[in-house]
């Protein structure tokens, strides 16, 4: 039984990815500890499935699948960090591109059983998490979190405040 081309392809080019001690261009827009490395199991096949089973790759039109869409995602407020992290995600992009055209091409592949949840290769921290973390929302998460909730904690905590004179008296300087 001969070795599928996608197989090849998926040894030489995204293993490597996989196996690799380097952050992927992931880690530009994401502070939650994304990386492409948790979307990869050690086969060609799990990966493919696990992508597949989560909705990242389009069996009809590989070129336009998720995965492929979010490795080519730039972070959008910071146009240095992009030119960094270009050629790590073009070289991501396009093995990506190839093995997923590949794989698509393959009845077997397309066809296999849907992974159990605990097979799915994926970041430990769930989407909501991971879709909040990334740094062109932070600031609007925190502002949304933090400061939009900031009056709620001043009647008490600004010093010279009524409300903060009475807590002193009665907790101490520690308010």
């Amino acid at each position: 039984d001969a070795p599928r081309s996608s197989d090849r392809v998926f040894e030489q080019r995204i293993l490597p990815i996989f196996k690799s001690d380097q952050p992927s261009s992931c880690v530009q827009c994401h502070l939650a500890g994304v990386d492409l490395k948790n979307y990869i199991r050690p086969s060609s096949e799990e990966t493919f499935r696990s992508l597949r089973d989560q909705g990242l790759v389009d069996l009809d039109k590989p070129g336009q699948s998720k995965i492929l869409t979010l490795i080519n995602m730039q972070d959008t407020d910071n146009p240095g960090a992009n030119l960094l992290h270009a050629k790590s995600r073009a070289a991501e992009a396009t093995a990506f591109a190839e093995w997923i055209k590949l794989c698509c091409r393959d009845s077997k592949l397309r066809n296999s059983p849907k992974l159990s949840p605990d097979e799915l290769a994926k970041p430990a921290r769930p989407d909501e998490v991971i879709r909040f973390a990334r740094t062109d929302r932070l600031l609007e998460s925190f502002e949304q979190n933090v400061w939009g909730q900031r009056h709620r904690c001043m009647g008490c905590h600004a010093e010279g405040s009524d409300q903060n004179r009475k807590l002193v008296e009665k907790n101490g300087e520690q308010v």
